[in-house]
């Protein structure tokens, strides 16, 4: 019998390999991750993604409609669901699916998911108050600051962007734009990308 953290290994590697622009050997690995722990919700978000950076968009979305059929419940599938359906550009039914796994689970990963949908759909007041509450039981929290940076600069309040801004290079000096393009690689079309890279270069990331 195989050591089950060798299957959390192979589906590490996989988002590296996405990352890397690699998406054939990343799909690769993340079956060999979920032959060894198919009962791991979020190892289909990243074989959706990986099915979808290979041309097979329709099998990724199948694919993540049968884990929500499957787990109507699941907070992981919900919030996975919508991260997928917002890479697909599909961001009204998106943020239904990270509203729908706030209301199972209200807490600051789920409520930071549904913050960034608000961003990306340009809804920044209804971002800002998530990204807050997120951000509430973890202050120091990276990912909090970088998205209310971004829903901040898109609302054309700079000073409340560089203000989160500051808090990333406390937390982190070495934090950049290219970390962030790293970080959110596949998880929204390169134009949303692009958009919110903007905001976090007028508030002062580099």
């Amino acid at each position: 019998v195989q050591n089950p953290r060798i299957g959390y290994f192979h589906a590490l590697r996989s988002l590296t390999l996405l990352h890397d622009g690699k998406p054939h050997e990343a799909l690769s690995a993340i079956i060999q991750a979920r032959s060894l722990l198919p009962q791991i919700t979020r190892f289909i978000g990243t074989h959706a993604e990986a099915l979808h950076a290979t041309g097979n968009s329709d099998e990724a979305l199948a694919l993540m409609e049968d884990s929500v059929r499957n787990h109507p419940d699941d907070p992981d599938a919900l919030r996975l669901f919508g991260q997928f359906l917002g890479l697909l550009g599909r961001h009204e039914e998106g943020t239904l699916m990270a509203e729908k796994a706030v209301q199972l689970r209200p807490g600051p990963m789920t409520r930071l998911f549904l913050g960034r949908q608000y961003v990306v759909s340009g809804q920044y007041k209804k971002a800002i108050f998530e990204l807050k509450e997120a951000s509430r039981p973890a202050p120091d929290r990276l990912q909090c600051h970088i998205w209310l940076a971004a829903a901040w600069s898109l609302s054309d309040d700079m000073k409340k962007a560089r203000a989160d801004i500051a808090e990333v290079h406390r937390l982190n000096p070495d934090y950049s734009l290219e970390c962030f393009r790293r970080d959110c690689y596949n998880a929204y079309p390169p134009e949303d990308r692009n958009r919110i890279m903007d905001a976090l270069e007028r508030a002062g990331l580099k």
